[in-house]
């Protein structure tokens, strides 16, 4: 590690850290950090390199740089952003951290307006979301005006909002996490600041991993909704021909949403300077630098072995998330896997925070134990399962073709001819186009397995919970999307579950006004929830004291 520059401020306010893996071709933001309305005292700058390049691109705002560091690391070891965001963590002297786009625009107001939000509510872990530009013609970054940025080109512009800000289905994958995330430096020392593990290594990594844990530690996710970070199009923005660790197909990391699902406040792998500052074992931030960066990662994150990443999730001390299996999540030790049934979010600090209910030497062993503990009625609901969700699939496809003909009937009525035709003539498009048909076929095939799996955890958990035989335990009602109550109840009506309260959620206030409902009519009971819809709309549920009462499958 090497210093190009210490900082000299004392006390201030709000630490800013900015990454660098010597890619940056702009680093902007400090142009506009010159012209903030607070005091120049009460905010720090910090950057860090990841290799070891001296950015010709700083030196040209190197005034407004007060602390200015290279890791040094080999030029064939990976970059891993959450070891930057730690050694940013350790340096920092203000009470707030931010992290956030190091070429992005700020209005003079910004660091005032995060002040301000931490003032009123010092609990929180604050986000501003940023409008996005596609213009080619702000490229090299020209300092165009706010509002030019703001207009045409701007991809995610909503009446002066921005369209993540507002969206009411999905917004965990629409809002940029990464623009702008600020929280308590003793907030982020307490839940073991950013993780290494080798799941975060490369592109698919974020400071919404931290977001998450703090969230599950207590910590209240705040969204600015007057003030708004800037961004213009440059060469690889989208992060093209980057490594990806384990991610849901939409770029955000399954490890990440394993934490929020599951509740878990700690990192799988915890930097070890960070480790000492949360446990008081170093006296000060200097004496636990030295100890930020451990050689090991030279090896374990070498571009050469990236191939080989996924063989090294085990941990030799933690247990390792896997997949949720009939209703048991399922983590991986270093020579055992460990199944633990679903059951509430209480807080857990770990993975695990509970003896394990089943234990085995392979997920394959695991996975058969609990077949045997599963009954003959359940195997045939998991086929039942399976068929539905490949019809309906594929269903769903045909409809969304088939509503797009030019013909004056009900889109029902053109599904449903598009059906009786379709199946005919199948054959013979494979025939004519068979490898277009085989990875149609497939697609199909991976989106039904995971929504039936899906069904299947559910009705696993929901007669866990309904089959218990104590009349004390109170009711329970499942959320879901219509297709999943309707299916749910269908099996509830012929014996293979028992019958259950249901409420259909599709929108973030939909499930605001159903819980809200419940709550003022004083309900003590549980709820189920798939994981997915839990995901989507989780900023919705942790505003409720109903969140630590439901079971997230």
């Amino acid at each position: 590690m090497k210093f190009i520059k210490r900082s000299e401020r004392v006390n201030p306010k709000i630490s800013l850290i900015l990454l660098d893996w010597s890619v940056r071709e702009s680093f902007h933001l400090l142009h506009y950090l010159a012209n903030q309305t607070v005091e120049r005292a009460q905010f720090e700058v910090i950057v860090i390199e990841y290799y070891s390049r001296v950015s010709e691109t700083i030196r040209r705002f190197e005034d407004q740089v007060d602390t200015w560091v290279t890791l040094e690391m080999p030029e064939s070891c990976y970059y891993h952003k959450h070891l930057m965001y730690n050694v940013g963590i350790v340096l920092s002297r203000g009470d707030i951290v931010m992290i956030g786009d190091s070429d992005a625009m700020v209005k003079p107001t910004f660091m005032r307006r995060i002040l301000d939000r931490f003032h009123e509510d010092p609990n929180i872990v604050y986000h501003m979301d940023q409008f996005r530009n596609s213009r080619r013609d702000l490229y090299p970054f020209n300092f165009p005006s706010f509002e030019e940025v703001e207009g045409r080109g701007c991809i995610n512009a909503s009446g002066g909002k921005t369209s993540g800000l507002l969206d009411d289905v999905d917004p965990t994958h629409v809002r940029n996490y990464g623009a702008c995330m600020c929280a308590r430096r003793s907030d982020l020392l307490e839940i073991g600041g950013a993780d290494e593990h080798i799941d975060f290594l490369g592109h698919i990594c974020g400071p919404y991993d931290m977001t998450f844990r703090l969230v599950n530690l207590g910590r209240r996710e705040v969204w600015e909704t007057e003030e708004f970070m800037y961004h213009t199009w440059h060469p690889g923005a989208a992060g093209g021909g980057n490594y990806l660790g384990p991610h849901d197909g939409r770029h955000m990391s399954t490890t990440s949403l394993e934490a929020l699902v599951s509740k878990r406040v700690e990192p799988l792998v915890e930097n070890r300077a960070i480790r000492m500052l949360r446990t008081e074992r170093a006296h000060d931030s200097a004496e636990a630098l030295a100890h930020a960066v451990d050689t090991a990662s030279y090896r374990l994150w070498d571009s050469s072995a990236l191939d080989s990443a996924g063989a090294r999730r085990v941990l030799p001390d933690r247990q390792v998330p896997v997949e949720v299996y009939k209703g048991y999540r399922l983590a991986a030790g270093p020579d055992r896997v460990y199944a633990h049934a679903v059951t509430e979010r209480a807080v857990q600090r770990s993975v695990v925070s509970s003896p394990p209910d089943l234990e085995g030497a392979s997920v394959a062993e695991v996975k058969r134990h609990i077949d045997i503990l599963a009954s003959r009625s359940f195997h045939l609901a998991s086929w039942i399962f399976r068929v539905y969700s490949f019809c309906a699939r594929l269903i769903y496809l045909v409809h969304r073709r088939a509503s797009r003909m030019p013909l004056p009937i009900p889109d029902v009525v053109k599904t449903a001819v598009a059906l009786v035709l379709g199946m005919p003539l199948a054959p013979l498009l494979f025939l004519l186009l068979p490898l277009r048909s085989i990875e149609a076929a497939r697609s199909v095939g991976e989106v039904s397995r995971a929504q039936a799996n899906t069904l299947r955890d559910l009705a696993v958990v929901l007669a866990r919970m309904q089959g218990r035989g104590d009349a004390n335990v109170p009711e329970v009602v499942l959320f879901g999307e219509t297709a999943q109550i309707f299916f749910l109840r269908m099996l509830s009506v012929i014996g293979l579950l028992p019958r259950f309260q249901a409420g259909r959620v599709g929108t973030g206030r939909e499930f605001e006004i159903r819980l809200t409902g419940l709550e003022k009519a004083g309900w003590r009971g549980r709820a189920i929830l798939p994981s997915a819809l839990f995901i989507r709309l989780y900023t919705v549920a942790v505003r409720h004291e109903l969140v630590n009462r439901m079971v997230i499958v």
